[in-house]
């Protein structure tokens, strides 16, 4: 994928992910991926300077682990429930405004 931006994600977390699920901030995913030598204290100061730039609106930041382990764990179209849009593919075939690189993301 040629947009480095769209191959993983940002999922902000409350404090309770933070100690049991997401220790030394592996919640900011997207920006280890982007600059991997930034140490894991600095990444929400990276976060915050991401979304300030001109890349923020094609960043992919959910909002904590339950909302991402419901996408991940998504039904095929068949089985899923009618109207539900749960990946970017499907967003694009909705009618949604889906970038073209963002079409295959997955979710």
């Amino acid at each position: 994928m040629a947009d480095g931006i769209r191959n993983t994600r940002t999922t902000e977390v409350g404090w309770i992910e933070r100690i049991f699920i997401a220790p030394y901030f592996v919640n900011y995913h997207l920006e280890h991926h982007l600059m991997f030598y930034v140490p894991c204290y600095n990444l929400p100061k990276l976060h915050a300077i991401l979304m300030r730039g001109p890349h923020a609106a094609g960043m992919e930041v959910q909002h904590g682990y339950r909302r991402v382990l419901r996408l991940a764990t998504a039904k095929p179209d068949a089985e899923d429930r009618p109207g539900a849009v749960v990946n970017n593919a499907r967003r694009m075939r909705g009618g949604a405004g889906v970038r073209e690189d963002q079409a295959s993301s997955g979710f």
